[in-house]
């Protein structure tokens, strides 16, 4: 009987520390809970084509593209504002630079940078600098500028969501190293 104990308290103290590595490697990884700003605001005085502000509808993408691409690492809460004052972790993404005049590759370059600030309990935790640009690739004379500007979107959604998995003050991503 003393045996069948012993054993069975072993079993049961590997079983404990298993289920409760479970529980906290996740939020070691930097994962849980984040609220998003819903919209990537263009920076104050940046010159914004009128047809990119109308029809790209970048300041929506890049966040969706980074909650899509952050999904599987934190727990996203799209919300209005992400600031100091949101309780937890939340990050507000804004679009510091763009080029993108109408004509798809046959007008000149095609790129989007942005900005994001982390916010762990009202305390800066991590800054973001990406840039992201694109040529069209194959096809990409048939490509309009909100489709090669949604290519830059999807990149830089990619790049916060990799950089909240493990957030750094001055982090420099794509072609903003």
């Amino acid at each position: 009987m003393k045996r069948y104990c012993s054993r069975y308290g072993v079993l049961l103290s590997v079983v404990m520390l298993v289920a409760s590595l479970c529980f906290t490697l996740p939020a070691l990884a930097g994962g849980g809970a984040l609220s998003l700003q819903k919209t990537a605001p263009f920076e104050e005085g940046l010159s914004v084509p009128e047809a990119v502000q109308k029809e790209c509808q970048l300041e929506t993408k890049i966040p969706d593209f980074a909650e899509g691409f952050a999904k599987g690492d934190f727990e996203v809460t799209m919300v209005d504002g992400a600031s100091e004052s949101t309780p937890g972790k939340a990050v507000k993404i804004v679009i510091t630079d763009l080029a993108g005049a109408k004509g798809g590759i046959y007008s000149g370059p095609k790129y989007v940078a942005i900005k994001a600030t982390l916010w762990q309990d009202g305390k800066v935790a991590g800054t973001l600098s990406s840039r992201r640009s694109t040529s069209g690739g194959m096809y990409g004379g048939y490509k309009g500028t909100c489709s090669l500007l949604g290519r830059c979107a999807k990149a830089l959604g990619k790049d916060v969501a990799t950089w909240l998995k493990k957030p750094s003050m001055n982090e420099r991503m794509g072609e903003a190293r």
